[in-house]
């Protein structure tokens, strides 16, 4: 028997069984620098989500950051696809949950990464009179000189540590946090060191670390002074 009717056999598997037990979600798939909308789905599939690779149902999700296992069907699943929870009249207390697809290994259930923020990329000094003479005059980022390279995208974010001692040392100064983002890639941007982010409650951060992993991609964060 070939990979290939293995991998269709492991998908009938997994949409099976998410049809008996599963619940509706939406698959979107990033194309752009902005995050997709569900009027842009691939398509409506039954999902069974839940944080053993067994599926036990027992295992309680736990402090950290939401990283799950699910039964979809599989055949065409692109890592770094979105899935969507849809509400259910028949299911009680089912929330409408995002996901992205962290791995996708063949004739396994998919790790997925359960999101909690939607958040902004911003570049500052585009340095557009590099080829000039003279001056510029000083200035430090501002927000509405900023270019947005990335909007809205679904992450998981949490605060991973308190720097301590604000930076002037004024007791009207808050400590700056550092915060883990756990993300998909996006598609024809590069994220770097030193970009600006803003989330959905306007609290902004710049990017410390980037790290492209088999996973997609984990960044270092530090608040920014409010």
């Amino acid at each position: 028997m070939n990979i290939d009717k293995l991998q269709q056999k492991a998908a009938y598997g997994f949409r099976k069984a998410a049809n008996i037990v599963g619940f509706s979600v939406i698959q979107t798939r990033p194309q752009n620098s902005s995050m997709p909308l569900p009027a842009e789905k691939i398509a409506t599939l039954n999902c069974l989500i839940d944080p053993s690779a067994s599926f036990t149902g027992v295992s309680p999700i736990i402090w950290g950051h939401k990283i799950l296992f699910a039964a979809i069907d599989t055949s065409n699943i692109n890592v770094g696809d979105y899935l969507q929870t849809q509400t259910d009249e028949n299911i009680e207390n089912i929330s409408t949950d995002i996901y992205f697809v962290a791995r996708f290994e063949p004739w396994k259930p998919l790790l997925i990464v359960q999101t909690n923020k939607y958040i902004s990329f911003y570049e500052s000094d585009i340095s557009s009179d590099n080829n000039t003479v003279g001056l510029r005059p000083p200035s430090g980022p501002v927000w509405n000189e900023d270019v947005e390279i990335a909007y809205n995208y679904r992450v998981s974010m949490l605060e991973i540590s308190a720097s301590g001692r604000s930076p002037t040392g004024l007791g009207t100064d808050l400590s700056l946090g550092n915060w883990e983002i756990l993300m998909p890639k996006i598609p024809s941007v590069t994220l770097y060191q030193g970009l600006r982010i803003k989330d959905m409650d306007q609290n902004c951060y710049h990017v410390l670390t980037v790290e492209e992993t088999e996973f997609g991609l984990r960044l270092i964060a530090k608040s920014d002074q409010a």
